[in-house]
């Protein structure tokens, strides 16, 4: 008898695949989707410390009730991976992003795939104007890229967990895809890498917010991501000089 193996991602296995897909379908250019320009024109951009954000304007989209905000900056001095590793690493979120009160791991998946880390967390969130916090629950995997070499995706998905009730103090939101994709960044007519360009995309389901309102809230809240981001590598450089 043919002996079967079971997928060591459980009952995630579904919703990680979907992620995948989702994840693919929002970094393609070829997909139809539109994206309109909503903050910065270039790196140094003044008053968008270096970081672009738009919003998609398709009806191509995967629940397209739900906005979907891509961003990007360059991060000098870091590369893909070690990129990769600050953002898996839940204890340092709240270093770098102003909107995290905290993430913990509640499950870590023991993938069998050399270079792919898979696990479940749990987040609680602040955001830009005086509302509830969110929270909210994930399965989250990094792996390498298949953009190019020597880079790395992070992909986000909600989920559910039973060491994750809904909390009180919370409302509950999900994550219908995010994705930080993390590519080598070099400078123009050199071959070494120097850092990392880091593209975001995020939608996110959010009870009882107006879709024009939760556009601004999730533009302000990925721009000042990635501004976040650029302090924090810049400072830890100059640090370590």
């Amino acid at each position: 008898m043919k002996s079967v193996v079971r997928d060591y991602r459980g009952d995630y296995s579904a919703l990680l695949e979907e992620a995948i897909a989702l994840s693919d379908k929002y970094l393609d250019s070829n997909t139809g989707i539109i994206w309109k320009q909503v903050k910065g024109s270039g790196e140094e951009t003044k008053g968008c410390d270096g970081v672009e954000a738009f919003v998609a304007k398709s009806e191509a989209l995967t629940e397209p009730q739900w906005p979907v905000i891509k961003a990007s900056t360059i991060l000098h001095g870091i590369t893909p991976k070690q990129l990769s590793n600050l953002l898996m690493d839940s204890a340092r979120v709240t270093d770098y992003n102003e909107f995290a009160v905290r993430r913990v791991d509640l499950e870590v998946l023991k993938s069998p795939i050399k270079g792919v880390e898979e696990k479940i967390i749990y987040v609680q969130t602040r955001n830009p104007f005086k509302l509830k916090p969110y929270d909210m629950v994930s399965i989250m995997r990094s792996a390498p890229s298949p953009k190019a070499k020597g880079g790395m995706r992070i992909i986000t998905k909600g989920c559910e967990h039973v060491k994750a009730p809904p909390h009180p103090a919370y409302r509950r939101s999900s994550v219908v895809v995010a994705v930080n994709e993390c590519l080598p960044h070099r400078e123009r007519g050199s071959k070494r890498v120097t850092g990392t360009k880091i593209i975001t995309v995020t939608q996110s389901r959010y009870i009882g917010i107006p879709k024009i309102f939760l556009n601004k809230m999730n533009t302000i809240g990925n721009v000042q991501y990635l501004a976040g981001l650029r302090r924090y590598v810049r400072d830890f450089n100059q640090w370590k000089k």
